[in-house]
């Protein structure tokens, strides 16, 4: 007696992964646009983020009515470019970014080397304490720069 089992063949995912792949697919183009935005973007624009002009302060951007092309996004308060100081921005948010996901692959590095190597974390442990102490030490007691120079 045998009974066929009925199988989903392998090209139709759940409806959940084809959602997931679909997010991830939307979050990299995002993220891919924004690192295109930052690498090229102030290149195309030909105003300085930085320069003011308190006679084109707080222009209308190019849908609203009174906007020109020459101010995409409009201006601010100071009259600097909306879109330029955009661009930059995400210039320096990008760098930020990439900092902080350098400096934890090194956190990792230095702690995969501490759990093999259980002597350079005990060291660590009394540098770390030494150099406590002495902070302590003088932000209260110093009597040159302490708090007790208050008293």
């Amino acid at each position: 007696m045998s009974t066929a089992i009925a199988s989903t063949p392998a090209s139709a995912a759940p409806r959940g992964d084809r959602l997931a792949r679909a997010g991830r697919r939307l979050g990299f183009i995002v993220l891919a646009l924004l690192v295109l935005a930052g690498l090229i973007g102030p290149y195309l624009i030909a105003h300085d983020p930085y320069s003011q002009d308190l006679l084109a302060r707080l222009q209308e951007p190019v849908w609203a009515e009174g906007g020109d092309w020459n101010h995409i996004l409009g201006t601010d308060q100071l009259g600097r470019d909306v879109l330029a100081r955009a661009l930059y921005g995400v210039r320096v948010s990008a760098l930020i970014g990439l900092s902080v996901a350098l400096m934890g692959v090194a956190a990792n590095l230095l702690a995969r080397v501490i759990e093999r190597y259980r002597a350079i974390a005990y060291f660590g442990l009394v540098v770390i304490l030494y150099v406590a102490g002495k902070m302590i030490y003088e932000g209260v007691i110093d009597p040159a720069t302490g708090l007790m120079t208050l008293f």
